[in-house]
């Protein structure tokens, strides 16, 4: 059963006395795996038969936080690759209770600081946002950068899927023309790029983790946008921590669901029609 795992286990000399499955994630098989002396260690592997892609990107992701200096990530992570198998390997972790709002603050501030690390041009190394490539060619403007790196392919894909139509299609056209209306002017800075609630991790010993990443140099508005997509992160309440570190533009709840088209295109795209009328309704609203 365990047999993909001890293999690329072995490479780190790791011979496990436990292994405990954990649930919960849609793109990777996890364990928990406790070692000869007792440590405890979370290890991801690729599906059976799922190119090794993903978790080599995460991993070239962590280093490359971890080399800016975000300290609020997973430490000492190794990737080990064996044939067609890939496993991340990292500390475990263990879970928090409910966040108290020291650590809120912290997490807020710390995003903060994350967001002024700043670099010549959007983009950096290409990765997936789920199971999907999440292109990061170089652009020195964000708004083409945005168009035609992060909503041209997704709604492309989502148009050849059948989800979508020509009319659509009309109010994108608009929506794009119009994308300098909307957004305002900042430098790149480092996102996390899928910043929803499920990657943020409270610990009982690190506070408030980020998890999962998929990042590059963005607009930072993209991170509050997936922040606010589903329920689970108080923005609004500590947002003021946040704005102590690096102020925003006033308006950004206004224009917030341009941003999170993206990320409803790439759910549509993986997840299916329960993410249409999401999608339609911030057409309508923006073209």
């Amino acid at each position: 059963m365990y047999e993909r795992l001890l293999t690329l286990l072995q490479f780190d000399d790791i011979h496990p006395t436990q292994i405990q499955k954990v649930s919960g994630g849609d793109i990777n098989d996890s364990y928990k795996v406790q070692t000869q002396d007792g440590t405890w260690l979370f290890v991801k592997i690729n599906f059976l038969n799922q190119p090794i892609d993903i978790l080599v990107a995460e991993s070239d992701g962590l280093e490359m936080m971890g080399k800016a200096g975000i300290i609020n990530i997973p430490s000492d992570v190794n990737l080990r690759i064996h044939q067609s198998d890939a496993a991340l390997i990292m500390p475990f972790y263990n879970p928090g209770n409910t966040p108290q709002p020291s650590e809120w603050m912290v997490f807020f501030e710390n995003l903060g600081r994350m967001h002024l690390l700043t670099n010549e041009y959007f983009g950096g190394r290409d990765n997936f946002i789920g199971t999907l490539p999440q292109i990061n060619r170089p652009r020195n403007n964000w708004i083409p950068f945005f168009r035609e790196n992060r909503l041209q392919p997704h709604f492309t894909q989502a148009m050849d899927n059948g989800y979508l139509d020509h009319h659509d299609l009309g109010q994108f056209d608009r929506l794009l023309a119009r994308l300098p209306e909307y957004i305002p002017v900042e430098r790149p800075a480092l996102v996390h790029g899928d910043l929803w609630s499920g990657n943020i991790l409270p610990t009982a010993t690190k506070g408030i983790l980020m998890i999962d990443p998929c990042p590059y140099y963005g607009h930072r508005e993209m991170d509050f946008a997936m922040m606010t997509l589903f329920s689970g992160v108080p923005v609004n309440k500590y947002l003021p921590l946040y704005e102590a570190i690096y102020s925003l533009t006033p308006g950004l709840m206004n224009r917030i669901e341009i941003y999170q088209l993206y990320y409803l295109l790439t759910h549509l795209n993986m997840f299916g029609v329960a993410y249409l009328p999401g999608i339609r309704r911030i057409l309508r609203y923006f073209s």
